[in-house]
């Protein structure tokens, strides 16, 4: 989607040759020296003089407007003075545009965390010390290869074809299901039936909770069937197998500290994310259309049972929507692509810059100088329509594998896949002020 513009300077050379030619007239000419004559000559002079001081003005501003969008540019990398208008629906369903405030620097941004907080902006409360960055990294660390792309206890058993209906799309929901129990968290299966285009099909979404009686929650999310190819065994090693076995592991590794009352955990598995014939908005996102649908009417199973005298829909117990998309490969290259969490968005950059030079992870892949407009379509989709902040990371571009019978096991990139989970743990572990 690169767009190149091309300015040619063929007008400027045209008149400067006219300009020579009309010279060349007046002191090559009929030879008359009278003094009208004269006075004809020096004023042409005059005027092409003046037509090439405007010529040489005009010329200057360009370089002048080229130095400085290369300015601009340097400034962008170092993330200083990014406004973007942030499109809201109101109930009435007319759309308003709504300024962010500016963020000028990194340095700036817990000065600014009160302005932000204000406008009702998402954020992590405290930032994380260096000492939550390394505890995290060692708890990863210690359970390293449940990420191995060969042998791991948490991605190796997704690695295969998981198409709504198939064997490996049962044996995925059962994999899920018993992990998420086995690492101490509430599971809720979200079932129904809905037609497609390939005739009627079941779906079944994955909810996992700790702590159902919280009142707020942190969501992560990710899809976990895979498309359905004609041409071969599509795995959907990033399409999301991936993303998937991440978040089994922040589970696991935070799981046991995840204890408060007033704030938790909740991770999504949905359904039905891949088109069966052409994506369109009917035939996509399933699960998530349905459990956003459903979750705006009442409250999941075990919220209600856990806490039979809340009077609200799970929606709205929902601070933020973290949805996990295309995570896995070496090409991998996140953007902000939503305003309402762009300043999350900056302090996840931040957290990524400081585990970098930590040496707690050796691949970045979150680039928070390069803001998207517009939006990539997702299972995120039906929530921010519900106007749940969402913050979605997924690549863009798109890796070179998606959506190819290369999206496998053999393209993969460990570092990367090691990075992105330490990453997103501490990530949770900072927004929900954890003791690890």
């Amino acid at each position: 989607m690169n767009r190149n513009k091309k300015q040619s300077s063929s007008r400027f050379n045209l008149m400067d040759n006219q300009d020579n030619i009309t010279e060349s007239m007046i002191n090559h000419g009929s030879g008359n020296t009278s003094p009208v004559n004269k006075n004809k000559s020096r004023t042409l002079r005059s005027l092409m003089s003046r037509k090439k001081g405007k010529i040489i003005s005009i010329v200057t501003i360009i370089l002048l407007l080229l130095i400085a969008f290369v300015f601009l540019g340097k400034r962008a990398s170092n993330k200083k003075d990014m406004v973007v208008p942030e499109t809201k629906t109101s109930s009435n369903g007319v759309s308003t545009m709504t300024p962010k405030p500016s963020i000028s620097s990194l340095e700036d941004l817990d000065s600014n965390l009160s302005t932000q907080q204000d406008d009702g902006k998402i954020s992590i409360k405290n930032t994380p010390g260096n000492e939550l960055l390394e505890n995290v990294y060692k708890t990863v660390k210690s359970n390293i290869n449940d990420l191995n792309i060969k042998k791991g206890e948490l991605l190796t058993p997704l690695l295969i074809t998981r198409p709504v209906g198939s064997e490996g799309h049962k044996k995925t929901i059962d994999f899920i299901s018993k992990k998420l129990k086995e690492f101490g968290f509430s599971v809720s299966l979200d079932s129904f039936l809905e037609k497609t285009p390939l005739g009627m099909k079941s779906f079944t979404n994955i909810i996992g909770i700790k702590n159902p009686k919280a009142k707020k929650r942190v969501v992560l999310a990710a899809h976990f069937d895979s498309k359905v190819f004609n041409t071969g065994d599509f795995i959907g090693a990033i399409d999301s197998a991936v993303p998937v076995a991440i978040l089994l592991s922040i589970c696991k590794n935070l799981g046991k500290m995840i204890n408060g009352e007033d704030k938790t955990l909740q991770v999504i598995f949905f359904d039905g994310e891949e088109a069966f014939v052409d994506w369109t908005e009917t035939d996509s996102l399933y699960g998530s259309r349905h459990l956003a649908a459903k979750w705006s009417d009442g409250l999941d199973e075990i919220t209600a049972k856990a806490a039979p005298n809340l009077s609200t829909n799970e929606l709205s117990l929902m601070e933020v929507f973290v949805l996990l998309d295309l995570i896995g490969t070496s090409d991998v290259i996140i953007p902000p692509l939503q305003t309402s969490t762009l300043y999350l968005f900056y302090q996840l950059s931040e957290i990524e810059s400081r585990l970098y030079k930590l040496e707690y992870i050796t691949k970045k892949h979150l680039n928070p100088a390069r803001f998207v407009s517009g939006q990539i379509d997702d299972d995120h989709r039906p929530f921010a329509k519900k106007n749940i902040p969402v913050l979605h990371l997924i690549s863009s571009p798109f890796p070179k594998v998606w959506h190819t019978l290369g999206d496998n096991a053999e393209n993969l990139d460990q570092e990367s896949i090691n990075s992105f989970n330490v990453l997103m743990s501490t990530f949770v572990a900072a927004y929900l002020d954890l003791k690890v």
